[in-house]
């Protein structure tokens, strides 16, 4: 805002900086904290320095009367405060747990994957006449690995509809946003921040789906389902459900009873 307003050069890594630090605002939903107080803290700070930057980008198109920028940047804070809404609501006031597993292992591909796309836009980055616009579309492409690994667990349509079209606006916000650096087109770079926009509210949609245990396939209870009665059957170091053999009087015990 402030490079906006004085019409000065900015910092060429500033908005790559901003890129890869805003994943960790967006898993702010699988935090592991329980008290509802504390909670509510924590998304309320992280609502307030999300939506900052927003304001600052927003009050320096007002100054330049860009109607464009100035829609573009209400959408996301309306997007940003439904975001810290609906946590506080699935969090803290019905008391629910995200259902998507994240694991430690999903960190470490996460930062394989950073190793790449670094490399990628560290050139682009490092151009100076170039207007970089990417924002959450790198740090939403990270975090398919988080999602795609629990794909086999979803149930019904709409929970894996909403992830395929949050994956197919995220990818062409990227492409669109390499298009525009390559021709230097503002339509191109126009719709990349729209896929950009857009992206984030299906994301929204997907966390919300994600807390609701029905868009997950139900695991077997012990005891029920496939699970044989109690002293009827057990269980080989294969796995396999074999039938207990009938029980059989012993020789031992025909004596005893002699």
């Amino acid at each position: 805002m402030v490079h906006a307003l004085r019409e000065t050069d900015p910092g060429r890594f500033e908005g790559l900086l901003s890129t890869i630090v805003i994943i960790f605002a967006y898993i702010q939903f699988c935090i592991p904290i329980r008290q509802k107080a504390l909670l509510t803290v924590y998304f309320v700070v992280l609502w307030i320095l999300h939506i900052a930057g927003h304001i600052g980008y927003l009050i320096g198109f007002i100054h330049k009367e860009n109607y464009y920028g100035i829609g573009v940047f209400i959408a996301w804070i309306i997007a940003s405060t439904l975001y810290m809404s609906g946590l506080i609501y699935y969090r803290v006031i019905r008391g629910k747990f995200h259902n998507v597993q994240i694991r430690n292992k999903h960190f470490f591909h996460f930062i394989s994957q950073l190793e790449i796309i670094l490399a990628i836009y560290i050139s682009i980055y490092g151009i100076s006449h170039l207007e970089t616009i990417s924002r959450s579309s790198v740090a939403f492409f990270l975090l398919f690995d988080f999602f795609t690994g629990d794909y086999d667990r979803f149930h019904g349509l709409l929970i894996k509809a909403v992830l395929h079209i949050f994956v197919a606006t995220v990818t062409a916000s990227v492409v669109l946003e390499f298009v525009s650096v390559s021709v230097e087109s503002h339509g191109y770079e126009y719709a990349s921040i729209i896929a950009d926009v857009v992206s984030f509210y299906f994301f929204i949609w997907f966390i919300f789906l994600q807390f609701n245990r029905r868009n997950f396939k139900q695991e077997p209870r012990h005891g029920q389902g496939n699970a044989p009665p109690l002293g009827t059957s057990h269980t080989t170091t294969l796995g396999r459900i074999m039938p207990r053999p009938a029980y059989t009087r012993t020789a031992r015990t025909e004596t005893q009873k002699l």
